[in-house]
């Protein structure tokens, strides 16, 4: 039976100190510990306090890209939400993200996934997405995992700070500033940061921009090479695909994928094929094993997976709860292959809030709208779904295995 969030919302202090970052050039901004270090109490998924436990301090799944767990245990997996708000249009504040984020970590949530437009990234930004991930973690030490999509596109949207889209997309000051923004998001994650992933379903501006793949290929190229060097082995660094884009035997997808250390892909069954009807959820498993069959010992980084509810699709809530238990059933008996998982997404967006978001994150049509905006584990009201359950669950069960369940 469907309840409203019963999480206890009363925000307390966590961080001992304001989140301080340094900018590209030097400056610092400040986030009031009042609103940073604000988190809900008696989080039940408050991270892991040893570094071998995700993170770069440890590798992704306990024993790294592949590994197995302590004593031969089958390696946990780094499960995530999206934690968006409940929203109707309205900004959305930096205690609404908080808010957001401690009832994903109380559901079990065991990394931190966040993604920053290129042109809205700067120290103030950065130092909002820190408080973010470390929200009930001690001022010091380790804290949970974090994946983190710098969107360079993000689908049909040019991510670059304004004074580069009159650049082309692989000169000199454009890979220059990448790099930049690269060291800057490394540097101030730490070592944390276990996923990086440059843009975001980055074949859907490829698809609309044909003269773009060679310059956006080589910026690319440089980028995740730039994070592989400085970054360290155990990070996890790909270009942010669409799964359909990856499995594809021509266009740009199989170049892109064979950038970086991981294939880190959007799994969004159904989606490139409007007006099609839905995938049954029981091929999750033949689908995951086409990527894996890919690069073969290359991990994949499923950096988001969603399936919608929307009846404009003829989709259902029960059918998203079937979709959910099979892909963690999936991943459950594909754990070397499949380290990270993260879900798409907390909440639902209601008319406006979807409007909204399709005018500021162009789509094909209504049918990619309806997709989008209905991925949610509840709806636009706050109310579960069966497939919350089956998150819980789902991340219960991936968390076992080489360290055990988050404390």
């Amino acid at each position: 039976m469907r309840a409203p969030d019963r999480l206890a919302l009363a925000l307390v202090m966590g961080l001992s100190a304001p989140v301080v970052i340094a900018g590209a050039c030097g400056d610092q901004a400040e986030i009031p510990s009042d609103v940073s270090s604000s988190v809900a109490s008696g989080l039940a998924g408050a991270p892991p306090t040893d570094a071998g436990d995700g993170g770069r301090g440890g590798s992704v799944g306990q024993g790294g890209e592949g590994g197995t767990g302590a004593g031969g245990a089958p390696p946990t997996v780094l499960v995530g939400l999206v934690a968006n708000p409940r929203a109707d249009g309205a900004p959305v504040s930096v205690a609404d993200r908080l808010s957001a984020a401690a009832a994903a970590y109380a559901a079990g949530a065991r990394v931190a996934t966040l993604q920053r437009r290129w042109r809205d990234l700067d120290a103030t930004t950065l130092a909002e997405d820190l408080a973010i991930a470390r929200a009930g973690c001690a001022a010091e030490g380790a804290c949970r995992p974090i994946v983190f999509t710098l969107a360079i596109v993000e689908g049909e949207v040019d991510g670059r700070p304004e004074p580069l889209q009159v650049e082309p997309w692989d000169s000199t000051p454009t890979r220059a500033e990448l790099e930049a923004a690269v060291a800057m998001v490394i540097d101030a994650m730490g070592p944390d940061l276990a996923v990086l992933t440059l843009g975001a379903r980055a074949d859907r501006w490829l698809a609309t921009h044909e003269d773009d793949v060679v310059g956006l290929g080589s910026l690319l190229e440089v980028g995740t090479a730039h994070a592989r060097e400085i970054g360290g082995d155990a990070l996890l660094v790909g270009v942010g695909l669409s799964h359909d884009a990856a499995l594809a035997a021509e266009g740009p997808g199989p170049a892109l994928r064979s950038l970086g250390t991981a294939s880190t892909l959007s799994l969004r069954p159904g989606a490139a094929e409007p007006g099609e009807p839905l995938p049954s959820p029981s091929s999750i498993a033949q689908l995951l094993d086409e990527i894996a069959a890919l690069s073969p010992g290359k991990p994949v980084a499923l950096v988001e997976a969603g399936f919608p509810t929307s009846p404009a699709l003829g989709a259902d809530e029960a059918t998203q709860a079937v979709f959910l238990d099979a892909l963690f059933s999936a991943i459950d008996a594909r754990r070397e292959t499949f380290p990270v998982l993260v879900v798409s997404r907390m909440h639902d967006l209601g008319d406006e809030a979807c409007a909204a978001e399709g005018l500021d994150l162009p789509e094909e049509g209504p049918e990619a709208s309806a997709y989008r905006c209905s991925t949610g584990l509840r709806d636009e009201e706050g109310l579960e779904k069966p497939a919350w359950d089956s998150f819980l669950a789902g991340a219960a069960r991936l968390a076992t295995g080489g360290t055990g369940p988050s404390p």
